[in-house]
């Protein structure tokens, strides 16, 4: 059976430096659409780098963590006034925060 022939354009020099700079600040997501790739390609092409995997970018999984947690709240909430449950029984949200 033939070997297929690949399709995709290589990177280039000025591709990898911006793949070096943005992957501790930047989503793969993001990176990917401003060279216009598919995140797939730029996490591998960021391995072959050799930059460490995304779960070593604190800044990143920090904010991710930070969504997910207020996509977690907003959830949670709805389902108590569904149900009819006060969020904080008998306490502010402040006081609760506090």
């Amino acid at each position: 059976m033939a070997t297929p022939i690949s399709t995709a354009r290589p990177y280039t020099p000025e591709e990898d430096e911006v793949i070096r700079n943005r992957w501790r600040v930047s989503s793969v997501a993001d990176i990917a659409r401003r060279l216009g790739r598919h995140p797939q390609s730029v996490a591998s092409r960021a391995g072959t780098l050799g930059l460490s995997s995304r779960c070593d970018a604190p800044e990143v999984a920090q904010s991710r963590i930070i969504a997910a947690t207020a996509r977690f709240e907003a959830q949670l909430l709805a389902a108590m006034a569904r149900h009819g449950l006060k969020p904080y029984p008998g306490r502010t949200r402040q006081a609760v925060a506090a």
